[in-house]
């Protein structure tokens, strides 16, 4: 069969399983597989089995069950909630307060959970109900929350980070480092877009009455573990006192010491946070098991070789290849999911960004913003819809929608100035080798 054809039908597999409804792990594996027939003997297919096999033996996944377990420990026994009542008593006095607070909540609450939608849920249940009884404009606020949440998968540490790190064969620890400044960046310009909207337009944010110093420095103790283990953890991987997997078991111990110190723990509690932990690591080793499956595919095609060769006949420089990949994803975002997206992006992508000099860490957090970026986008952003389910019930779809619409351009600023600035993302990484 001619090459050309073959690649077009091995697409059009993956394009109508991923259409079709099945989990996109199936429909990843399944098109990969398939896909490689149309360049392999059927025989060849028992060799599949091998790459499979040593794609699970990666260091990266000797890291992720501890720290699952800390986050789904902090989480199950309460201690997002102390996060948000520290932010909203120090920011609260401000115009925009809550959802000022709701951002910072997002970014912190991203160590004691890696996964996108407990984040969204856990920020949507306790702001809700707070912007609906304070008045404040509910487009922005919803709008806010759901890209607040999206911050969780960018503060280490992330679960898309340890998927992309198997993927690209690349170090975890410096991905963990490398999304902080990026984050707090992202942070930054969200609460930058809040602060203009609170003033530009006043009645959107109306004032809460203001906190008393004694409640101020009350609730910073509720946010002691959190910042204590964070300190503890990367600040042992900074010094290199110990690896992110031995990181990873202390996350862990810590995460039960203070569940105890603040008389919190419950077996319940545990049983929960043990129960979402396995449930985690199960969809890990599949996306990655699809994930080699497809990767295959794309290196018996040379899908990646024609399409770094298509783009270098283009002679466009680098921070303007750059800008149509990403623009790219903003589009494929829209349509597919986070994990369907980084399935995709890695074998296609990364090797186009090597070519023109890129770093693998660099791309690696880039291409984790483009897969924050689909959480909000319509129709299929996943943030939308949760969020919808925990406003209130005369709340419209569209309002959430359009709410959410200005933050994609602030992440687009991110995105400019990673392209313009990579040691924003690359400096911290480096200053630990």
């Amino acid at each position: 069969m001619n090459q050309d054809i073959a690649i077009l039908l091995g697409i059009l597999i993956l394009v109508v399983t991923l259409m079709s409804g099945m989990p996109v792990f199936v429909a990843i594996g399944l098109s990969g597989a398939l896909g490689s027939l149309f360049f392999i003997e059927p025989s060849d297919l028992l060799n599949l089995g091998d790459l499979v096999f040593n794609s699970l033996w990666k260091v990266a996944l000797l890291a992720t069950p501890g720290f699952i377990l800390m986050g789904a420990i902090f989480f199950e026994h309460g201690f997002g909630r102390d996060l948000f009542e520290a932010a909203r008593a120090w920011l609260g006095r401000f115009r925009g307060g809550l959802l000022l607070s709701a951002v910072w909540l997002g970014a912190v609450f991203g160590f004691i959970c890696g996964s996108n939608m407990a984040g969204v849920a856990t920020i949507g249940r306790i702001a809700i109900p707070e912007v609906e009884r304070h008045g404040y404009d509910r487009g922005l606020s919803l709008g806010a929350f759901a890209i607040a949440g999206t911050l969780s998968v960018l503060i280490p540490p992330s679960l898309l980070m340890i998927i992309y790190a198997v993927l690209a064969e690349t170090s975890l620890g410096d991905l963990f480092f490398a999304g902080m400044v990026p984050g707090l960046i992202l942070a930054a310009l969200l609460c930058g877009y809040i602060v203009l909207q609170a003033t530009l337009t006043p009645e959107k944010c109306p004032r809460m009455e203001p906190v008393d110093m004694a409640t101020k420095l009350r609730s910073l103790y509720g946010i002691v573990p959190v910042v204590a283990t964070f300190v503890v953890v990367f600040g042992g991987i900074y010094l290199g006192i110990w690896s992110v997997v031995e990181a990873s078991a202390i996350s862990t111990a810590m995460a039960l010491l203070f569940a105890v110190v603040y008389r919190r723990f419950s077996w319940g509690a545990f049983g929960r946070a043990v129960d979402a932990t396995l449930r985690i690591l199960v969809l890990v080793y599949t996306i990655i098991i699809s994930a080699t499956l497809l990767n295959h595919f794309v290196i018996v095609s040379k899908i990646d070789e024609r399409l770094i060769a298509f783009i270098g006949a283009l002679d466009m420089p680098g921070w303007g290849v750059m800008c149509v990949i990403l623009l790219i994803l903003t589009l494929m975002g829209c349509i597919f999911d986070i994990y369907a997206l980084i399935l995709i992006s890695v074998p296609v992508f990364l090797p186009v960004a090597i070519s023109f000099g890129y770093d693998k860490v660099w791309f690696g957090i880039v291409l984790i913003i483009a897969c924050e970026l689909a959480l909000v986008t319509p129709p299929v952003g996943i943030n939308l819809f949760i969020i919808k389910n925990l406003a209130p019930p005369d709340t419209k779809s569209a309002d959430i929608a359009r709410g959410a619409i200005p933050y994609v351009f602030v992440v687009w600023i991110l995105f400019l100035l990673l392209i313009a600035f990579p040691d924003l993302v690359l400096w911290l990484p480096r200053s630990i080798k």
